[in-house]
């Protein structure tokens, strides 16, 4: 299957480039998608990065504590964002 990926803000800076496809297994999940992200570009697997990582699936927020039971299907829209605190 084939994801929509959309990255934003540090994730679109870190790569240069705001959207990508990416073809999964016809049972991945959100997990999955991360994993291979952290396979293709190094600089996704530092630790301190996933905590800082936020998703949502067809505009639905994927808590990355959900991740490994976040189903995807083929044309899915995810987009991947940092998530921000402020004061």
């Amino acid at each position: 299957m084939v994801v929509n990926v959309r990255l934003l803000g540090f994730f679109q800076m870190m790569l240069g480039r705001m959207y990508l496809e990416v073809s999964l297994d016809s049972n991945a999940t959100m997990e999955d998608l991360w994993h291979f992200f952290e396979a293709a570009y190094p600089q996704f697997a530092k630790d301190d990065l996933r905590r800082i990582a936020g998703a949502s699936v067809n505009a639905v927020y994927a808590p990355s504590e959900e991740w490994a039971t976040t189903a995807l299907s083929d044309g899915d829209q995810v987009d991947l964002l940092t998530q921000m605190g402020g004061g």
